[in-house]
């Protein structure tokens, strides 16, 4: 004799069954949904970044250009950063891998590293050209004179003609064979090797991202 009446018999199969096709039209649906909306974000993001890029031109249609007053090889892109501070990059690069965006987004990370070792350079050339001032350097006009060794020792690391580096003052002496000298032992210094291996690293990889990005966003 069955335990189950043959409806109850029936009854637990037609149910297993149900749940199973339920379960199933569920997750079908699911993905439909997911896939909707993730069309629907990737469609936004692409949206957004075309409108963003289409302003950044401007920030890319000049190469960058070292000078030799100063270590802050990133300062002509300071409005780039401010445009795209607040920008979700990396959630439009996660849905649109675009090489532009991509670029976009290590060019703003190689900024906020470079102004960070362009600090380090800055400390360690000022103590640097302190420490290793030849007794031939008059003690007049420190400032000054310390100013133009900073800026010889510029011209070195960028390849410049050191005169780009000579400024005006009084009582201005120094040659410009006396004032390389002076450059080169500065650059010697343990403290400005240091820091600026890490500086030439992040300048590289700055002006090829900037390059990149300066033919990608040309107007065509």
């Amino acid at each position: 004799m069955d335990i189950w009446p043959p409806v109850w018999n029936q009854f637990l199969p037609d149910v297993i069954v149900a749940l199973i096709t339920g379960a199933a039209i569920g997750l079908a649906l699911d993905l439909v949904q997911r896939r909707r909306t993730t069309r629907q974000a990737r469609s936004d993001a692409a949206r957004y970044w075309s409108l963003l890029k289409s302003s950044l031109r401007a920030h890319f249609r000049r190469p960058l250009h070292p000078h030799v007053d100063s270590w802050d090889f990133g300062a002509p892109l300071g409005a780039f950063v401010s445009a795209v501070h607040d920008e979700p990059l990396d959630y439009w690069n996660a849905l649109l891998r675009e090489p532009s965006l991509t670029a976009t987004i290590r060019v703003s990370r190689t900024l906020d590293l470079l102004q960070s070792a362009s600090q380090e350079l800055r400390s360690a050339s000022t103590g640097a050209v302190r420490l290793t001032r030849p007794a031939y350097v008059a003690v007049t006009q420190l400032s000054e004179r310390y100013r133009e060794a900073e800026n010889a020792m510029r011209a070195l690391v960028f390849e410049i003609d050191v005169s780009v580096a000579r400024i005006s003052f009084a009582d201005h002496n120094l040659s410009d064979d006396q004032l390389l000298y002076w450059a080169r032992a500065s650059l010697d210094e343990r403290s400005v090797v240091a820091a600026l291996d890490e500086y030439k690293i992040l300048v590289q990889a700055l002006t090829s991202d900037h390059e990149l990005l300066r033919s990608a966003l040309a107007e065509r």
